[in-house]
């Protein structure tokens, strides 16, 4: 293995410290990965790439323009009034500072891509940066006369290089008894309190009970739990041994909270006379004990968190993972209802084929990019952290 450092402004006995516990087993990344993790600071950033035979770093040039092109970037991908795609430029000049400085040391044998995102990179969606833009668009280039990151690697990510490796010496699902726990609420028994204390709305999701059908149908009936509509209560959920689950998917109303993450909700209903107020917060999940092999958050700005130096995003993907999870496929934003359950309907098929959850994620979002929701709005939020590699097989046994 070999260490090197490319315009490095930083010795290497600092460099190698960013990544003691894969250097000591590297075997943890496999010969067709390479992990890029991202240091951004006020005026510099540097790129980390480690595969199985290498480490290399690069500086970033102009990585303080990230804190302005990034949101840029993002009103683009969240713009849903428009059926066309209009942030390629963006997405071109975020390729270049992020991925360009990098590609050249990627061999033809990496297709699977670990991102460990720092600062403002937590919210990119590195799917959608645009590594190929051509005036003339033709059946050889897709016909949109631009390609996304997506479209060439399996993308997923991780908190650290030592979450990726202690992901991997964990992955082992103990013979779970139920392979899916699925919830889906689509409407609450309450009503929120608002600012000036005038009752909240909550719209009703319409494909929520639909998306979870579909899910389940690809289960053996003796071995999945519905809690569905009314059913779907918090008191109910926690009263589970949620330890037994392989899958967990949860389908309702999300409430962020951007400042104090810990306030941040699943709404699911409530027993009037019971002790639960039916807002699931990451803060409920910190006694719970799970061994699921995948944890899927079907609501808006699930993966979303407040950011804290030297911890990354801090919401409930990092609750799911320190209760147990292996691995959380969640949502940057506000998604829509329905594409989202066309969405979950196409991923969960592809684990049915025996497709690893990075395989089926990336598959998923190719369908999607060439349906009526190929609006990267429908298909980019959802993004897969942490463990990418294993087959949740027991998806498909139904069938």
């Amino acid at each position: 293995m070999r260490l090197r450092g490319r315009n490095a402004r930083r010795p290497d006995s600092a460099f190698s410290e960013l990544f003691p516990a894969a250097l000591a087993d590297k075997k943890f990344i496999s010969r067709d990965e390479a992990l890029l993790e991202y240091f951004i600071g006020n005026r510099y950033g540097f790129a980390f790439l480690l595969t199985r035979d290498s480490l290399d770093m690069v500086a970033l040039s102009n990585a303080d323009e990230l804190v302005s092109l990034v949101p840029n970037y993002l009103s683009f991908l969240t713009l849903k009034s428009s059926k066309i795609f209009l942030g390629q430029k963006g997405g071109r000049i975020l390729y270049d500072r992020l991925i360009a400085p990098v590609k050249k040391m990627l061999s033809p044998d990496i297709r699977k891509i670990i991102i460990v995102p720092d600062g403002i990179l937590h919210y990119l969606p590195f799917e959608t940066l645009i590594s190929l833009v051509s005036p003339f668009p033709s059946k050889s280039n897709n016909e949109k006369g631009y390609r996304f990151l997506v479209e060439d690697y399996e993308i997923c990510y991780s908190p650290s290089a030592v979450c990726s490796t202690l992901l991997q010496k964990r992955n082992k699902i103990n013979g779970n008894p139920m392979d899916l726990l699925a919830v889906a609420c689509p409407e609450v028994n309450y009503q929120l309190e608002g600012p000036k204390n005038n009752a909240q709305e909550i719209r009703k999701l319409v494909f929520a009970k639909k998306e979870i059908l579909a899910i389940a149908n690809l289960f053996p009936k003796g071995r999945q739990k519905l809690l569905m509509g009314k059913e779907a209560r918090e008191e109910a959920f926690k009263s589970l041994d949620l330890s037994n689950f392989k899958i967990i998917h949860l389908a309702a109303h999300g409430l962020f909270d951007d400042q104090y993450w810990w306030r941040s909700a699943i709404l699911l209903n409530r027993d009037d006379a019971g002790p639960e107020d039916g807002l699931l917060q990451p803060i409920d999940l910190f006694g719970i004990r799970l061994d699921a092999d995948l944890v899927v958050l079907s609501f808006c700005q699930s993966g979303s968190g407040h950011f804290e130096n030297g911890e990354g995003l801090i919401g409930f993907s990092a609750a799911f993972f320190l209760a147990g999870a292996n691995s959380i496929l969640s949502s940057l934003w506000v998604i829509d209802d329905e594409s989202a359950a066309k969405f979950m309907d196409s991923y969960y098929r592809y684990l049915a084929t025996n497709k690893t959850k990075g395989e089926a994620l990336r598959l998923s979002k190719i369908d999607m990019m060439y349906s009526r929701y190929g609006h990267p709005s429908f298909w980019a939020p959802f993004i897969l952290i942490g463990d990418h590699s294993s087959i949740p097989n027991s998806a498909g046994s139904n069938q």
